[in-house]
């Protein structure tokens, strides 16, 4: 009765290491989806369609400085969950249950109720909050890649 059962168990085993190698390699990774800013431009992609920003990302000492709005939509993030505070200057853009805030002159930034700092502060820049795209982006665990050849920014999340 071992013997059989012993049987049983390398025939799951090997029936199982089959089906595994059966499996794509890419299907086993999770789908990512990626978002493209190139500084001075005004047309960003989203997973490969184009859309267009009122203004472009530009450099500001080592940090690339984009648009919030623009970096939550390529995060993912509804139009209604990114809040700008006028009075308080304070941008708040929530996703799920993590919530970042940042405000105008600040290089603090809350990430629910845990306080980060910033190189660099956000700034209004043509009435549009700009803000190094790296603290926010991995505020959401996104994944960020720098071209300097073709000065091209890729979220990945």
């Amino acid at each position: 009765m071992m013997i059989t059962k012993k049987r049983w168990a390398l025939l799951l085993v090997f029936v199982l290491c089959l089906a595994a190698a059966a499996v794509p390699a890419g299907a086993l990774v999770p789908l990512l989806h990626n978002s493209v800013f190139k500084v001075g431009s005004t047309t960003y992609t989203v997973d490969g369609v184009s859309r267009d920003m009122e203004v472009a990302p530009y450099i500001s000492g080592d940090r690339t400085m984009l648009p919030l709005r623009y970096v939550g939509y390529a995060l993912g993030i509804e139009e209604k969950d990114i809040v700008w505070d006028q009075s308080a200057q304070t941008a708040t853009i929530t996703s799920g249950v993590r919530k970042v805030q940042v405000r105008v002159g600040s290089s603090s930034i809350q990430i629910n109720n845990d306080v980060q700092e910033m190189d660099v502060p956000p700034e209004v820049v043509d009435g549009r909050i700009m803000l190094p795209l790296r603290s926010v982006a991995e505020a959401f665990s996104a994944s960020i890649t720098w071209d300097g050849a073709t000065q091209t920014i890729n979220i990945h999340y």
